[in-house]
């Protein structure tokens, strides 16, 4: 393909891109993709010409023409993008390379010494944005950015959201007329609770992400759907203003703040060598903020400068857009595969083209469960936006139908057990084989036993484990502690392997009540919740109690205690506990003693005791105490050791918190 031709192709791509991005709410690609095709035509460009209606030089067009057309009084540009240094998807903070920067920055040296100017930052936000006209203090046009020069009408969808006022007072300390503009974005804790509420319906459709809710809501015909999203909106700035306003950008932040706007919590004013360290500060919080950004602003402080600087094209000389690495790529599901979990419930998991974000190499992607397959209507060979932020596990936010090969079958949900074809069984938005002799239940169970989390066996590792379980020697907790080195040497191969192993299973001999219970695996029981069984209750108590005595329990729900009671009314659940308490020999925690003086109390606890402190923070917690880190007005007691009157004890003295002394213990019923 020869230069001319190429970059037909990509402005028709580039086109294509903004009118799904834009009018539909739908991308096609991510940020990154996208910008990396506009760097690839400007380059193109300046090896040949450039025409005036290049994806270069206009801004895109993002209206919908079903809505009616607002002029701007003073058109909305674009800002050219820069990318920070990255490393598979991760931020990088700037060390010594500070190339992202040069270009802007020597740009800018052409026309003002940078050493002497003052600098703004501030994130970039991923949302919306709108254009707001006010006369005399009165909200009187709202407008989406549409093509820089004319919007789309969204005034009553605007008028909706809390964080946009609609007057201002006393509107005779602000230009008679007057432009201010922003970002309409949802925040994350929105998102999540509108996806979560979205469950409720039949047929819920999820939404894939903030930027898409955002703009989707902001240009619905319906406004109490628009109310309904709780918008939230950050103020960057003024456009037209009929009278003087402040000439820094700083201080036009605060002077809108004082009006009513929320504008950027971490903006900033800054000099030059401020600047790399400034963006590396902005990019390390991202993912604490409530609400998305994909980059900073960067712009000169003084507006006067910033008239004076002008634009270039549809860009300012004055300001530039800094890109961070991308949370989310684009992938194509090669395969949904399912597997068993240890209750039996089936996960399916979308094997995708390899792809690294957040600098993880991901190619398998949990898909939690049926429901969520239906509703995104995700097929085996779409492309999908998969997205990871953080140390959280990676997701697919988003099928792109736009790049759906219409000859996809929908994937059908299957009906058996992929282990031991047993007819699966609904359970909410899950399905679950019920054979508890599926061998792929088996071995999850078991894995799970010798985990870390439970018994914490080592040497048994998950394709041992799998082995003993297909021979049989591995069926229920009990034959854990049946094991015997000829059957194990027939898997490892190795007698001292074996020896070591079995070592280990019988140090693991006598467990207290909560890992007794962890090894049963009732459902939605895990560690917190076996604590706090085995501080309440003895086994034989268990076997007994009803749910509405169990439902009495804070943290303990109806499901959990329907699920504890039907475990111990089950006759094979009983028989396995049975065998498994045969071979173990069970330390059952101290039942809470109603009548100690101290039950309930927050305590703290400072120096050394004659019993080491772990010690005395169990015997604490299994009589009700409440044992905290730290001395606070909420703490009701200081237990004092010797040797120790650092900043617990002077905190306590400050806050006249009691201090009990080791040969004060047996007066407060402490006796160990």
């Amino acid at each position: 393909m020869n230069i001319q031709d190429e970059i037909l192709s990509l402005k028709k791509t580039i086109k294509e891109l903004d009118h799904h991005y834009y009018q539909k709410s739908h991308p096609l690609t991510t940020d990154l993709e996208y910008d990396q095709l506009v760097q690839r035509l400007k380059h193109l460009e300046s090896l040949t010409y450039t025409d005036q209606d290049s994806p270069t030089k206009t801004i895109a067009d993002t209206k919908d023409p079903s809505f009616k057309e607002i002029k701007h009084l003073t058109p909305m540009l674009s800002l050219s993008n820069v990318f920070v240094p990255s490393q598979g998807n991760v931020f990088i903070p700037s060390t010594g390379d500070k190339d992202y920067l040069a270009k802007f920055l020597a740009s800018l040296q052409e026309h003002v010494d940078i050493s002497t100017i003052d600098f703004s930052i501030e994130e970039k936000f991923d949302g919306l944005a709108c254009n707001l006209i006010y006369e005399k203090g009165v909200l009187v046009s709202a407008a989406t950015r549409g093509d820089g020069s004319i919007g789309e009408d969204v005034l009553k969808n605007v008028l909706t959201i809390e964080d946009i006022p609609e007057n201002i007072v006393p509107w005779m300390e602000i230009p008679e007329v007057i432009e201010i503009r922003g970002e309409v974005y949802v925040r994350r804790s929105v998102f999540d609770r509108l996806n979560e509420n979205c469950k409720s319906f039949s047929n819920y459709k999820s939404f894939s992400n903030c930027r898409n809710l955002a703009s989707g809501s902001l240009r619905v015909k319906d406004p109490k759907i628009t109310q309904e999203r709780q918008l939230s909106f950050f103020s960057y700035g003024v456009g037209y203003h009929s009278s003087a306003i402040p000439d820094s950008y700083t201080e036009v932040l605060s002077w809108l703040n004082e009006l009513g706007f929320k504008t950027s919590p971490l903006q900033r004013r800054c000099r030059m060598d401020e600047l790399y360290r400034c963006v590396d500060e902005i990019g390390k919080m991202r993912d604490e903020l409530d609400y998305d950004i994909d980059g900073c602003v960067i712009k000169v402080d003084s507006l006067s400068l910033q008239e004076r600087l002008g634009y270039k094209h549809r860009d300012p000389y004055w300001a530039i857009a800094v890109k961070y690495p991308s949370q989310e790529v684009v992938s194509q599901i090669k395969d949904i595969q399912i597997f068993v979990g240890r209750t039996g419930v089936i996960t399916p998991v979308a094997v995708i083209d390899e792809v690294e974000i957040g600098g993880a190499k991901v190619n398998n992607v949990s898909l939690a469960n049926f429901d969520l397959i239906e509703v995104k209507d995700i097929r085996i060979g779409d492309y999908v936006f998969v997205r990871r932020s953080g140390e959280v596990i990676p997701q697919i936010t988003e099928v792109i139908l736009g790049r759906r090969d219409p000859s996809l079958m929908k994937y059908v949900i299957p009906e058996r057990c992929p282990c031991c074809q047993e007819v699966l069984v609904k359970d909410g938005s899950y399905l679950k084989c019920i054979n508890r002799h599926c061998l792929d239940v088996v071995k999850a169970k078991m894995s799970y036993i010798v985990s870390k989390e439970v018994l914490d066996i080592d040497g048994l590792g998950e394709s041992t484990i799998d082995m003993l379980v297909y021979l049989g020697y591995l069926k229920e907790p009990s034959d854990l502690y049946l094991l015997d080195e000829f059957r194990l040497t027939q898997v490892t191969n190795s007698t001292k392997l074996s020896e070591k192993i079995l070592e280990n299973i019988h140090g693991k001999q006598t467990l207290s009540l909560q890992k007794v219970l962890l090894t049963l695996m009732i459902d939605n029981c895990g560690p917190s919740i076996c604590k706090l069984l085995g501080s309440k209750y003895s086994l034989d108590d268990l076997k007994s109690v009803s749910v509405e005595e169990l439902k009495i329990i804070p943290g303990i729900g109806e499901t959990i205690a329907n699920n504890i009671y039907q475990y111990f009314q089950d006759t094979d659940n009983l028989r396995s506990l049975d065998r498994l308490l045969s071979v173990i020999h069970i330390q059952e925690d101290v039942i809470i003693d109603d009548a100690f003086l101290l039950k309930g109390k927050h305590i703290c606890i400072t120096g050394s005791f004659s019993v080491g402190r772990s010690q005395l923070k169990d015997y604490l917690e299994k009589r009700g105490c409440i044992v905290v880190n730290s001395v606070s007005k909420h703490t009701d007691y200081l237990l004092c050791g010797e040797g120790d009157q650092g900043s617990k004890y002077q905190k306590a003295v400050k806050l006249s918190t009691p201090l009990i002394h080791e040969e004060d213990f047996v007066q407060y019923g402490i006796l160990i």
